[in-house]
């Protein structure tokens, strides 16, 4: 059995903006990205399985709250993003993708999912101006598929 792996980082989030399906409306190529590398994957992922990974990152808050306040912010927006990715995906499926459509990732037995928050503890770049910050507002995804050795 070999892994086949893919990914696609959605970034630019503004400040405080979580709403992933927002997100990849606004930027036709992010959606692009999302159905080539990820949901076209998983939907031909055999019954070997899959795993998809979806990580949430925050960019730092500097608006002088204290240490702990600007932590619960950061770690605040990045599980809402991971969160939004996670649904936002599941409804894609069943949109564009999948008879009947899903309304659990418990409905794909076949794919496991992990939604993961980082808050800002991986930058993507250390932030000099906002378009570094944007950068840093992002969600990964990650999709391992199984497949069976021929």
């Amino acid at each position: 059995m070999r892994q086949d792996w893919s990914f696609a980082v959605i970034d630019g989030f503004a400040s405080g903006e979580v709403d992933f399906a927002a997100r990849l409306a606004a930027e036709q190529h992010f959606r692009q990205m999302v159905d080539e590398f990820i949901l076209g994957p998983l939907v031909n992922a055999s019954s070997a399985g899959a795993v998809l990974r979806i990580e949430g990152h925050s960019d730092r808050v500097d608006t002088g709250e204290d240490h702990p306040t600007s932590l619960a912010l950061e770690r605040d927006a990045s599980r809402s993003r991971a969160e939004s990715a996670a649904s936002s995906l599941l409804t894609l499926l069943g949109q564009d993708w999948l008879v009947p459509s899903p309304t659990a990732w418990g409905d794909l037995p076949y794919v496991a999912v992990e939604t993961l928050f980082f808050g800002a503890t991986k930058l993507s770049v250390e932030p000099v101006d906002e378009g570094d910050r944007r950068g840093n507002r992002r969600v990964e995804l990650y999709l391992c598929r199984f497949v069976p050795d021929q």
